[in-house]
């Protein structure tokens, strides 16, 4: 269920905050500002080393490292 949910977000919506499954579109209007700050890779990135998911964890890593910008975060 982890894989099968993680992997509609990184083919529907990656970098956004939010997915919308229904739609299969993303979504970073929220708690968060309008600013695209991958909220749901830094929150889920536990989950997905927990569940040995390595191609998510490695994808999620990498995006941290290269997109992430702490000072976006309000």
């Amino acid at each position: 269920m982890i894989y099968h949910a993680y992997s509609n977000y990184a083919k529907y919506a990656w970098g956004a905050n939010e997915h919308r499954p229904i739609s299969k579109t993303s979504h970073s209007a929220n708690i968060f500002g309008s600013s695209a700050l991958g909220i749901s890779i830094i929150d889920s990135i536990d989950t997905i080393y927990l569940a040995d998911i390595k191609e998510f964890y490695q994808k999620s890593r990498d995006w941290i490292e290269t997109k992430f910008d702490p000072n976006l975060v309000c």
